[in-house]
């Protein structure tokens, strides 16, 4: 069992439904995007274009190779065993220091998941990282950027309006109320701008 495991490519509902989100609301530039395993992924490739990561570092590894660079970190105490929360490393006035989410996939209740878009290591080229406690979690981060006025609560919290001429780096942290595995009513908890 643990051969196949460590061989397969397992994919979640979650990450599904975030990519066809994403090749929905893509347009034109469909014919662009290339999907790919995380295990097809190497160093090199993200030297230069843009990128975006589906998942936390649990089950991206990709996503921890950005940790440094991200206010609010994905921890858990014993693997498995205990309950995943993000740790907010610098809690501005009104913020938890962590933030708990569901027990596990499929239950009722609030979860978690932060959007963020980063510079590659390069500095030519971004990734945009959506990573959710649970599978809920990532679900809602991605349906949350598929909709127009919620892009635009987002832009309103990071402090900019109209099209910036240069990228703007950010984190969000999201909160979804899930209902039987399945995300609803997704709000903006915190945002940092991030200096590149």
């Amino acid at each position: 069992m643990m051969r196949y495991l460590s061989g397969s490519l397992l994919t979640s509902y979650a990450d599904l439904v975030v990519v066809s989100t994403l090749l929905r609301v893509s347009g034109d530039a469909r014919d662009w995007l290339a999907i790919r395993s995380a295990r097809e992924l190497r160093p090199r490739d993200l030297e230069e274009g843009s990128f975006v990561f589906v998942g936390s570092p649990s089950s991206n590894p990709w996503v921890f190779y950005f940790a440094d660079k991200l206010n609010f970190q994905e921890r858990e105490g014993v693997v498995g065993a205990s309950l995943k929360f993000f740790q907010n490393l610098h809690p501005n006035p009104g913020e938890q220091e962590k933030y708990q989410g569901l027990a596990f996939t499929g239950s009722s209740g609030e979860d978690y998941a932060t959007i963020s878009l980063l510079p590659v290591p390069t500095g030519r080229g971004s990734v945009l990282i959506l990573q959710g406690l649970q599978q809920e979690g990532t679900e809602a981060a991605g349906r949350f950027l598929a909709d127009t006025s919620n892009r635009q609560k987002l832009q309103e919290a990071l402090g900019f309006s109209g099209t910036p001429t240069q990228p703007v780096y950010f984190e969000a942290l999201i909160r979804t109320q899930a209902v039987a595995g399945a995300p609803n009513a997704t709000s903006i908890v915190a945002t940092r701008v991030i200096h590149s």
